[in-house]
């Protein structure tokens, strides 16, 4: 895993000039990885996580509750 920290440090590496390869080898990831967090790099930007922290989940949309609170008409 790795923390929002270090993927945060990956982009601004890679806006610094730092390319793809050098990266992959600077932290021992996987070009996919680096790709992966290269793409979602607006979203990673606006994270405000704690330290350490590797994963943020996302609140189930509202929509999906209310799904969740209907009865169960088809149970068994």
């Amino acid at each position: 895993m790795i923390t929002v920290e270090i993927k945060k440090e990956i982009i601004e590496k890679y806006k610094q000039g730092m390319q793809v390869a050098q990266t992959t080898r600077f932290y021992k990831k996987p070009t996919l990885t680096i790709c992966t967090i290269l793409k979602k790099k607006e979203e990673i930007r606006g994270l405000d996580a704690p330290k350490g922290v590797t994963r943020i989940s996302k609140l189930w949309p509202r929509v999906l509750e209310d799904v969740e609170k209907l009865p169960q008409r088809f149970s068994k």
